[in-house]
Parts: structure tokens; sequence; C-alpha cells
């Protein structure tokens, strides 16, 4: 099953979606498609072998990318 969100650039900057990616190509592919200025629209399409696991998938990605932006965030004020 694919999984569909709309993330704003803001929180998530470009360079932390492209990390998280690469981190999780093992076991998705990634379709991101801007849909208004800073806004994009990210849709997980796990690979067929985890089906039964794609919920779980998608959200460690999520989970993932936004550790990823906290820390991005942070490192950009000090």
């Amino acid at each position: 099953m694919d999984f569909t969100v709309e993330v704003f650039n803001d929180i998530y900057p470009k360079p932390v979606i492209l990390e998280a990616k690469s981190a999780f190509s093992d076991y998705a592919d990634f379709q991101v498609i801007p849909t208004k200025p800073g806004v994009i629209s990210l849709t997980v399409k796990p690979f067929a072998k985890y089906e039964a696991n794609s919920r779980e998938i998608a959200l460690s990605f999520l989970n993932y990318a936004l550790d990823l932006a906290a820390n991005y965030h942070l490192e950009r004020e000090q």
C-alpha cells in the first residue's frame, strides 16, 4: 500500500527529504511532486516484498525524516 502526505519545505527541507529517501531506498520507492510553493506531495511506495509492513515503513520513514529535520533546524540556529 502506498502512503501520500503533503509536507512543508520549511519543516522538511529538501536535503532532509533526500537523506531520508536514501536511508530507506532498500525498502521503498518515493515520489516527490511540488504541489504549491513550499509544499510537496510525498508518496512512499514500499516494495512488494515489504507489503505486509508497508504502514510501518511509511511511518518509520516519516519519523526518521522528522528527526533529521529537527537536527537540521537546531544546527542552523547555532
